[in-house]
């Protein structure tokens, strides 16, 4: 379109109906000399003659015809200088003549723009205007002409931003361009708006996700599946409803999902893969990228050459791993050094543990152990859960090289004085001497030597005052040193008293907690019970453990429920009761009810136990409540056997002489007979067989259990002899029997049972087994062994001979070697105009150009074309890459593609026009290596442009 004019004026004038249709008279007779002519009795006369003036004449502004003013309407003249005249005067305000085409103002030409008859016609310097003009305020309501009259139909204008129709602003929403612009009231649209089905986005269709009416829209339709907007899930157009999977998050509703939840087999948590330790139904449940997994362990780290933490992925029943005095167990976990070490054994048996939290259990070796070298954990299915489920069995190489010294992590002291008397020094790991300053004077340790925390006494530290601790030569157990700290530190001051808590605990005892360590001592006797009237009730008071804020206040006698089955009692704690700096407990009182205990103890579980060897050990009963004590004898069980129902003797099959009660105190535990492995019996345990801890005891009630004894054969051994490793990554085994080779769980040849260096072999691992199934032949595979290591850690686990017998888990070495392939992994151009070819990995052996395709602007270059060489500096272990140019005297340097030795345009590529690179290793040829010889790897390319 062209020829838009923007005029901005008033509102068009609505001129009158009447048309002049006179002819325009091309030149009236004018006399501008007021001598030449005259009137004389109302005509128009000849000065000179006195006679009447004929035709058309002008005089002093009036028309005359034939000497008489001209009566109606009459144009005189042409061109921009015609004039209209009404009863022989110009002719007062706006009017059209010669058939509209024309428009006068006073008698002359209308300068400038004009719109005639309501707007109809547009008029420019007095003619219907010519072409296309929109007129008007463009910001208000502007109209659109064309050659003067308001344009018919659909018409955009002003750089298409409005769309007129029959000359007006089109009102309401219309599209233009095939559906592709919209307007709204004839201007370009803004904002969303939904028309004829299609979403557009001011005026063009919407591009993206919108949300249009609670509806959302993928480009300018209603959505099609699931979408995200808005932190929103939506499913189609509408907000989801219920559960769903988008982009591997867990989404319900519209928002993702909160908490644990199962969806089409996996586990979410907060709307991730779940992966960790969760509640679930009332249970803790371990999951592993979604998959609910059983107890195990997660990983074993090591600390420091005196400690290595054990994470596991559920809580952990710490009964059964420690003894009270916090030793492992003997059966729970073990430790088994590498034959080549050169340190001595580690004994499991010596060894503390600590719980830092449920899942987490941190190991610390006797004072004259450490670890140095290679070792293999066993954690065996002793190891229960809190749920009581057995962990998985795992072994685990690991090794520690501890070059790390000992640092002081914190100093603390309290009182609730203005002096301290001690302070305590902790440490990053175990040390096993060091010599502590506290402000210039050395001290000896009172308490902690060997652990990770010292503690001082016979102090006198103020706490208006800032101290400071120097340690000099702090020693760790693998001798690392450092050999000065120093650390500043203030006393904190506590005067806040003790607060305590009471709960029932059982039906003849109260467990008294205290928020704040307390002098032991002076708990029991700033205790009493008192009964409903107020009357002392007797009792006695018993630190809970080494504990120092939980303490059991017991009742004894037995009248407690004489006359009522619910006491209502208050425990008094005075100020005799001091927290450990000394500040006294404000005499408190906490009312408290006891209840007689009359619920029996039921069976809550029966399991067997069975040895390393997988041989029934021990026989399991655990009850609903804590347990008075174990059964004198057997004689409230009974036995048959469950094949052929004969009466069997139970001190036949269970030891009667060594009866326990577990540490949890609700669990029987009975040694297994040998004559009882490898059978099945129906045991009836009778009521009364045992009785819970309630003031008037209460009889177990009567149960009875189907019980399978496991009997496996003999077990064997492996020991580093049996193992042929003089060939690197080839390991051949000599068992003392045949073994099963069925690819199974308990086969030689399931890769599954054997790690090397940590890792598990690969499924496919080639292992071949003779013919009398005694020798197995461990080929490593290619790509497996990253470090060369004539003593790699190498575990066998879960192996049995083909009489059922079972291999000890063995713990020895091997010999391997770096088997693992450099791979080209990255291009980088220099500044230099030289590449450089990396690896993931060093690269000890260059190789040579026949082992690459070298491509420059995909164009394939001769070997002649570059030079590699070793890269130096931060290119150390990487390949440089150097284009041999050529010369040409016109063209300048370029690469001889064609190596004809003569610039080719067309062919060969100039430096000035080298802009990418790409570098493929050969399937033969290559012969870049590292420094294990093992040559890069075939077929992998990388790329870069400048």
């Amino acid at each position: 379109m062209k020829n838009f004019k923007l005029v901005k004026t008033t509102a068009a004038l609505a001129l009158g109906a009447s048309v002049v249709t006179a002819a325009v008279v091309p030149a009236a007779t004018s006399a501008s000399a007021a001598s030449k002519y005259k009137v004389s009795n109302g005509k128009l006369v000849n000065a000179k003659t006195g006679k009447v003036v004929k035709g058309y004449v002008v005089f002093k502004s009036k028309l005359y015809y034939n000497g008489k003013l001209k009566k109606g309407y009459k144009t005189v003249g042409s061109g921009k200088t015609i004039k209209l005249y009404y009863n022989g005067s110009l002719k007062k305000g706006y009017k059209t003549a010669n058939n509209k085409k024309l428009l006068f103002f006073n008698g002359s030409l209308k300068k400038g723009y004009k719109t005639a008859g309501e707007g109809e016609r547009l008029y420019k310097d007095g003619y219907l205007d010519k072409g296309y003009e929109v007129y008007g305020d463009i910001d208000k309501n502007p109209s659109l002409y064309y050659n003067g009259y308001l344009k018919s139909g659909y018409k955009t204008a002003n750089n298409a931003t409005l769309l007129f129709y029959n000359g007006k602003l089109k009102e309401g929403y219309k599209t233009a361009k095939e559906g592709t612009v919209l307007y709204k009231d004839g201007r370009l649209n803004k904002g969303l708006a939904l028309v004829e089905e299609k979403l557009y986005k001011d005026s063009s269709l919407n591009k993206g996700l919108a949300l249009f009416e609670d509806k959302l829209y993928k480009d300018s339709s209603l959505n099609k599946g699931l979408a995200l907007f808005e932190d929103k899930l939506y499913k189609d157009s509408s907000l989801n409803e219920g559960l769903a999977l988008f982009e591997d998050k867990l989404y319900k509703d519209s928002s993702l999902n909160k908490g644990l939840e199962k969806y089409e087999e996996k586990f979410y948590f907060d709307g991730e893969l779940a992966d960790g330790t969760y509640e679930h139904e009332g249970k803790e449940i371990a999951i592993e990228k979604g998959i609910e997994v059983g107890a195990k362990v997660k990983s074993v780290e090591a600390i420091n050459a005196k400690q290595v933490k054990v994470t596991f992925n559920k809580s952990i029943d710490e009964d059964t791993v420690l003894d009270s005095n916090s030793n492992l167990l003997a059966g729970s976990i073990t430790f088994k050094e590498s034959a080549s070490n050169t340190t001595a054994a580690v004994t499991a048996a010596n060894a503390t543990g600590e719980f830092t939290d449920a899942n987490t259990l941190v190991i610390t070796l006797d004072s004259s152990e450490i670890f140095d070298g290679a070792y293999t954990l066993n954690a065996t299915k002793a190891v229960k859960t809190t749920g009581k489920e057995s962990i998985e069995e795992f072994s685990r190489a690991f090794s520690v090289s501890d070059k790390v010294a000992p640092t002081v992590e914190s100093v603390t002291a309290k009182t609730n004085s203005t002096i301290a008397t001690s302070a305590k020094v902790k440490f990053s790991e175990p040390v096993s001497a060091a010599v502590v300053k506290i402000d210039g004077t050395v001290y000896p340790v009172a308490s902690g030597t060997g652990t990770d925390e010292f503690t001082f006494t016979g102090l006198s530290l103020s706490t208006s005052s800032e101290h400071k601790v120097e340690v000099l030569n702090a020693t760790d157990y693998n001798n690392n040193v450092t050999p000065l700290q120093t650390k500043t530190f203030t006393v904190n001051q506590d005067t806040v008293a003790p607060v305590a808590t009471t709960v029932a605990s059982g039906d003849h005892a109260i467990l008294l907690t205290f928020d704040k360590d307390m002098t032991v001592n002076t708990v029991a006797g700033a205790v009493k019970v008192l009964d409903e009237k107020l009357g002392t009730v007797a009792s006695t008071v018993t630190q809970v453990g080494t504990s120092k804020t939980k303490f059991l206040v017991t009742i004894t006698g037995t009248t407690l429920y004489d006359n009522a089955a619910s006491r209502s009692l208050t425990v008094v704690v005075d100020d005799a009761a001091k927290d450990a700096l000394g500040n006294k407990v404000s005499t408190t009182t906490k009312a408290v009810t006891l209840a007689k205990d009359v619920t029996a103890p039921t069976v809550s579980n029966v399991i067997v136990e069975n040895d390393t060897n997988g041989n029934a050990k021990t026989l399991k009963v655990t009850f609903s409540e804590e347990l008075k004590d174990v059964p004198a004898d057997l004689t409230g069980v009974t036995a048959k056997d469950a094949i052929t129902g004969t009466t069997a003797t139970v001190t036949n099959l269970l030891d009667a002489t060594n009866i326990k009660l577990s540490d949890d105190a609700k669990t029987v535990e009975i040694p297994v007979l040998a004559a009882a492995q490898g059978n099945k019996y129906n045991f009836a345990f009778a009521k009364g067989f045992v009785q819970d801890t309630a003031l008037t005891a209460n009889d177990s009630t009567a149960y009875a259990k189907t019980v399978a004894f496991d009997k496996a054969g003999s077990a064997f051994k492996l020991v580093q002899t049996d193992l042929n490793i003089t060939t690197a990554n080839t390991i051949v085994i000599t068992f003392a029997k045949p073994v099963v080779g069925d690819f199974g769980v308990n086969a030689a040849n399931n890769p599954a049972n054997y790690t090397v260096a940590g890792q598990a072999l690969p499924a496919g691992t080639d292992i071949e087994i003779n013919a009398a199934r005694t020798d197995v032949t461990i080929t490593l595979p290619s790509d497996f062994v990253a470090k060369t290591d004539s003593n790699a850690v190498f575990t066998v686990n879960n192996v049995k001979a083909t009489d059922g017998s079972a291999l000890s888990a063995f713990v020895g070495f091997a010999n391997v070697k770096d088997n693992i392939a450099p791979k080209l992994n990255k291009i980088v151009w220099n500044a230099n105009g030289t590449f450089t070819i990396g690896f993931d990995e060093s690269i000890n052996t260059v190789g040579v150009n026949a082992g690459y395709e070298v491509k420059v602007n995909d164009k394939l270059i001769p070997d002649a074309a570059y030079t590699l060489d070793a890269g130096t500096g931060s290119d150390a272990g990487k390949i440089v890459a150097t284009f041999n140019y050529e010369n040409d005297a016109t063209a300048g340097n370029y690469i001889d593609v064609d190596e004809d030795s003569a610039y080719t345009a067309g062919k060969d590529i100039l430096a000035g026009e080298v802009a990418k690179v790409s570098v493929k290793v050969k399937d033969s040829g290559n012969t870049t290596a590292d420094a294990a010889g093992n040559v890069a790897k075939a077929g992998l390319s990388a790329s870069a442009s400048k």
